[in-house]
């Protein structure tokens, strides 16, 4: 036996023998995570079929021997709103949208300026409805609990285009395979919701093969067999849940699994079991695809994995056109991957498409069985050949580096269920990929038997939002000392950066500023620690475990008269909040604060709902002769809007400004500091008492009117 480290543990690397559990507690009760293994040719499905019956790790593969380390942080109490900031519909058509947040219960939830046509559900986030006229609208989203309130703008795009952020889901093919069943959906839906997954952003729960009966009904489509009584009251269940459904199929005459498929040799669509699966992966002379999209549609489908061997666009575009004239909003996917020289076409007609082979638990095809090596595709082989698809992406179209390979495996095969070969830095690596692509994320395993490492994987939800970011560029490779980079721009400007080893040593990789196309200092952050790690002027080098990863996020550091400003983490904004001996009537904040709240530095600090909470008014100092004006003017329209008083003094070009919840008044020539407008979030003025404490206080003569405009 070898010895090797992972994540500072002893491991042990036994030659041929089966991956047993990590010791991870409660891991017995962690079901699969594999999709099927993508099957582009017969070949290769025939190979799948040959090794379906074990797989046994050669050599290479590692396992931990303890506990994998945790590095996303639980959530906080307070609210934080996460998942989609932009969400598409066609014009008409239902909208479901679930307000992502985390956060203790109960939670209300409203929003400001929603359009008409649309209701939101306080108790549950769920938006609802539907809009006629195209156009973006813009809506604030607003989630409290007794701890505090956060608020987030969500963008309702009403168009042609959907899917405006990569597709967060499940898939049942890894965990029960052919013999899926209706409760197996209903537990997959229930379990998103009680393990929190749909609180950081994830949607949809999606059949996979198996479903299949026979052709039938009003539609003359494919039925499903006895193990779905009611696909109607499937859906409407997952629907009730706050999440969609997701419905398998191909257009050849049988399915890789052996079940009726898209197109039939018989005008009606009559169908024979063929004596071998293989024999019926090809199209036959007649094609069903408004049949059965008509179908779905009618029971409440809002997903399509369309799977064969893709090699003709006149099948997508048919798929896609049945889709598309169908009452509701149908996400098309298209499985096995698509050929490069055909991407163009096929991106303009589906939501997402896959990229490469089959992904399989493996780092490379040199630590899979010998038996896989020919179709499989291991982390690396799919992170050297993902990058070629990337002009392909948008906000409408997502690159799919195939489904995640975490947790436990194998219930394709109908076998026992495996833990995953790959290494928990492995795993961070795979996850961290998947974000910085934007490829689209769906989960194999039963995720009613997650365990709390592979949960913590799906749940860091500032990793998340880089997978999210609504710029929907795909990362790409990028040159770093030491090791390899991956570099995604983000749409508030900041970029998202993975500094990844692929070696079997620890390596110092060092990611220059320069390479990026950046000038001047960058905050850097941790995303899946949730930590920040400091201002850099030019470069940022960290230590990178084997086949590891550093997810960073870099943000300009926003000058000031001073010099730059330091980013604040959550915990470190807390702390100094609380720190504060505030005054009865009064949050005094000054300059150094008041520059990450204004720049919004402190994310997850909720400082407009603890001044609400506090009732009373903000009183600024603020010196703004900066070379970009007052960041006051950003917060001032918020404090306005929830009606907290506020003042800001200070100079600009030498001339006196003081800015005003209601309006604005020209400054003096003098210096003179200025105290103006402060009010309890109810609107009502401050007494006398406050008035002189607070007076005092800020060494001013406060004019106070008689009430607050409305």
């Amino acid at each position: 036996m070898k010895i090797a480290t992972v994540n500072n543990a002893s491991v042990v690397r036994p030659a041929l023998a089966r991956i047993s559990s990590p010791g991870l507690p409660g891991f017995a009760r962690v079901a699969a995570c594999l999709t099927p293994l993508a099957r582009n040719s017969l070949w290769r499905c025939s190979l799948v079929l040959a090794a379906a019956t074990s797989f046994l790790a050669p050599a290479v593969v590692v396992r931990a021997a303890d506990q994998p380390e945790i590095l996303t942080p639980p959530p906080a109490p307070e609210p934080r709103i996460n998942g989609a900031k932009v969400c598409g519909v066609r014009p008409g058509h239902p909208l479901l949208y679930t307000i992502a947040a985390t956060g203790r219960r109960p939670m209300k939830f409203s929003i400001r300026d929603l359009p008409v046509g649309l209701l939101v559900n306080e108790t549950s986030g769920q938006i609802t409805g539907a809009l006629s006229q195209p156009g973006t609208y813009r809506v604030t989203v607003r989630a409290e609990n007794a701890l505090g309130a956060a608020e987030r703008e969500l963008r309702i795009v009403v168009g042609e285009q959907i899917l405006l952020t990569p597709l967060l889901g499940c898939n049942t093919w890894g965990g029960w395979g052919a013999k899926v069943a209706d409760a197996n959906l209903r537990a997959a839906a229930k379990a998103m919701v009680e393990t929190g997954l749909i609180d950081h952003g994830w949607q949809y729960v999606n059949i996979d093969d198996g479903w299949q009966g026979r052709r039938g009904g009003p539609y003359q489509a494919i039925l499903p067999d006895e193990k779905f009584p009611d696909m109607k009251a499937l859906c409407d269940y997952i629907h009730s849940l706050g999440l969609k459904a997701g419905i398998y199929s191909t257009p050849w005459t049988t399915s890789y699994a052996g079940f009726v498929g898209g197109s039939s040799d018989d005008p009606d669509g009559a169908w024979q079991r063929p004596a071998k699966p293989r024999d019926g992966w090809r199209v036959g002379k007649h094609l069903f695809e408004t049949n059965d999209a008509r179908q779905w549609a009618a029971w409440g489908f809002d997903y399509a994995k369309y799977d064969w061997g893709v090699d003709r666009v006149e099948l997508t575009r048919r798929m896609a056109e049945a889709l598309a004239a169908c009452d509701r909003d149908i996400v098309l996917e298209l499985s096995n991957s698509v050929p490069l020289d055909q991407a163009a076409a096929h991106a303009s007609l589906a939501q997402l498409s896959r990229t490469t082979g089959d992904l399989v638990d493996f780092w490379d095809r040199a630590q899979m069985p010998a038996e896989i090596r020919g179709w499989a595709e291991g982390i690396r082989e799919v992170w050297l050949a993902h990058d070629a698809y990337a002009p392909f992406q948008r906000p409408g179209h997502w690159n799919h580096a195939c489904n995640l390979r975490i947790g436990l495996l194998g219930g394709w095969r109908d076998q026992p269920l495996t833990p995953t070969h790959l290494t928990p830095d492995e795993q961070y690596t795979h996850i961290s990929l998947w974000c910085l692509w934007g490829s689209p994320m769906i989960i194999g395993t039963p995720i009613e038997r997650l365990d709390p490492f592979t949960l913590s994987l799906l749940s860091n939800d500032e990793v998340l939002e880089v997978n999210q970011d609504p710029l929907g560029v795909q990362g790409k490779r990028t040159a770093a000392r030491g090791g390899e980079a991956v570099v995604k721009p983000l749409e508030d400007g900041a970029q998202a950066v993975g500094l990844l080893n692929p070696g079997t040593e620890p390596a110092q990789v060092t990611i220059a500023w320069s390479t990026l196309g950046l000038t001047g200092a960058q905050q850097v952050r941790d995303l899946w620690r949730q930590r920040d790690l400091g201002v850099h002027s030019k470069a940022f080098t960290a230590e990178v475990r084997p086949h590891g990863v550093v997810l960073l996020r870099l943000t300009p550091v926003t000058e000031s008269a001073t010099g730059p400003t330091e980013r604040w983490s959550a915990e470190k904004a807390t702390a100094w909040y609380q720190s504060q001996p505030w005054p009865i009537g009064c949050n005094y904040i000054p300059s150094t604060a008041i520059n990450q709240i204004e720049t919004w530095q402190a994310e997850t600090f909720d400082w407009l709902g603890r001044l609400k909470a506090y009732g009373r008014p903000a009183i600024c100092t603020e010196y703004m002769a900066r070379p970009r004006g007052s960041t006051f003017q950003a917060i001032l329209p918020i404090l306005h809007r929830e009606r907290i008083g506020a003042i800001s003094f200070g100079l600009v070009a030498g001339k006196m400004n003081t800015q005003y919840p209601w309006g604005s008044k020209e400054g003096a020539s003098e210096p003179t500091l200025w105290f103006h407008d402060i009010f309890r979030p109810d609107g009502t003025p401050f007494d006398a008492e406050e008035i002189a404490l607070i007076q005092r206080l800020a060494g001013v003569t406060a004019t106070v009117p008689a009430k607050a405009p409305r």
